[in-house]
């Protein structure tokens, strides 16, 4: 089952647009279920006001998740997750006309449809720009998709490795 399932299923338990989303991404952003559900938790229904819809905030934290920008120097990453941000949402608009819930809801009768395609978009978003977790193979294997807990990263001289078991960064 895809991502875009997960989240429908999360949303038939009765949570929120936002929750259902972020919640369904945890194989891809590291976040435990509860955890997301905790966070994304005033987000549905568009804030609770009909503003930005929560499939697409809850998509958007977990692109945050995925491509973090927590350093203020670091210029590229700010450009890394604006980018994916906005080209996430231009997809979205441009498939159902907008980004408001208010504008695109009506009768909350197309919401697992929102939800589901913004779950298999940031999806398709992460595993498309996710270029750390390839590993190149020696032996003319290609690259090969792995594992979050196994990645091992090199920034600017230093060694870190994301461990998903304790939601960290362990640096050696």
């Amino acid at each position: 089952m895809g991502i875009g399932q997960d989240a429908l299923m999360l949303h038939m338990d009765g949570y929120n647009c936002a929750q259902a989303v972020l919640a369904s991404a945890g194989k891809l952003t590291g976040l435990d279920e509860a955890e997301a559900l905790a966070i994304a938790a005033g987000f549905g229904g568009g804030l609770r006001c009909g503003e930005v819809c929560g499939a697409v905030s809850g998509a958007v934290m977990a692109l945050g998740k995925c491509f973090p920008y927590n350093d203020s120097s670091d210029i590229e990453a700010k450009a890394k997750i604006a980018e994916l941000a906005r080209d996430f949402c231009a997809e979205f608009k441009a498939r159902f006309g907008g980004l408001r819930c208010e504008d695109i809801v009506g009768d909350r009768s197309h919401c697992n449809e929102y939800i589901c395609a913004a779950a298999e978009l940031l999806e398709k978003t992460i595993k498309e720009n996710r270029k750390a977790y390839l590993e190149i193979e020696n032996d003319n294997e290609g690259p090969r998709e792995i594992e979050p807990e196994q990645i091992k990263i090199n920034l600017n001289g230093r060694t870190i490795e994301e461990d998903s078991n304790t939601r960290g960064r362990k640096k050696f």
